[in-house]
């Protein structure tokens, strides 16, 4: 019988051994009476040094923050806590620590401290509520500049890609002759709505400005497009910037403005010299003044 029960205590000793959780027992004196092997390892202690060793010895500093768990296990409530341990390699890890109190007869005779290293899910939380925290920001951010833009009293287009429509602020769609649903492609613009080139024939699809800058991935200077807006019937507005800061000649200003008005003739277009007349070079410069 004897030989059966140490048989049994020896499979239970390696189970416990072989958990990668640390298990282990402290006496109402608050002596360590079992230690498994990960306790050991974390504590970097032998079982020889860590058998009645006194709890206080063991956690140092850390036992004034865990003693009023102690004493609520030592009072037969069960404890759990987290709680952020320095590994005897100097390695900072956190756990999550539980207390179960060990009741005979209505009489707490210590408790099994039980400590599982939650380090990389700890880890992992962190960074997701760093994006989440990013995220937000990013949204704040989102959200204050479409409030900017709304307010502008020009036409501000934003899109991603040839078909995603990000930002269209109430002066573009006015511009355009869009509703917002005609806008994000929920539906077909009016067909009566024709976009021309100066000279009055149909602007090709693939000549559009988004699908030009896409192909060759520059910017585009200079290009006059007309809009017929069946249900607006104004006129659309033609910018001629005063000098473009990145060229080493310039043809006059006087020169540029009869040129553009030559090349849209009779048509609902007013050509003007706002920039010059507000003293802006730079777009950034001119929206502020158009707020």
């Amino acid at each position: 019988m004897t030989l059966q029960v140490s048989r049994e205590f020896d499979v239970v000793q390696r189970v416990v051994n072989e958990a990668p959780t640390m298990l282990a027992y402290w006496d109402a004196s608050l002596r360590c009476r079992y230690a498994n092997d990960a306790y050991l390892l974390w504590f970097g202690r032998t079982a020889a040094q860590m058998q009645g060793i006194r709890i206080q010895d063991l956690l140092g500093p850390v036992f004034a923050m865990n003693q009023r768990y102690i004493d609520g296990a030592l009072s037969g409530k069960t404890q759990s806590f987290e709680r952020q341990l320095t590994l005897a390699s100097g390695v900072v890890r956190d756990s999550l620590v539980t207390y179960t109190p060990d009741i005979v007869d209505g009489v707490v005779r210590g408790f099994v401290a039980h400590v599982t290293d939650v380090t990389e899910s700890r880890a992992l939380l962190r960074a997701l509520q760093d994006k989440e925290h990013e995220l937000e920001r990013t949204r704040a951010r989102h959200s204050e500049i479409q409030s900017l833009v709304d307010k502008l009293s020009v036409g501000v287009i934003v899109r991603r890609g040839r078909d995603e429509a990000l930002i269209g602020n109430p002066a573009a769609l006015a511009l355009l002759d869009l509703t917002e649903a005609e806008f994000l492609g929920l539906a077909p613009p009016d067909p009566r709505r024709r976009i021309i080139r100066a000279d009055g024939s149909l602007f090709p699809a693939e000549a559009f400005p988004v699908q030009m800058v896409q192909s060759t991935g520059t910017a585009i200077h200079g290009l006059v497009m007309g809009i017929d807006r069946p249900r607006i019937g104004d006129r659309v507005w033609v910018l001629v910037s005063p000098g473009n800061p990145f060229k080493k000649t310039q043809t006059a200003l006087s020169d540029r403005l009869a040129a553009a008005q030559r090349r849209l003739g009779n048509r609902r277009t007013v050509v003007t010299d706002v920039e010059s007349r507000l003293g802006t070079r730079y777009t950034i410069h001119l929206l502020r003044k158009l707020k």
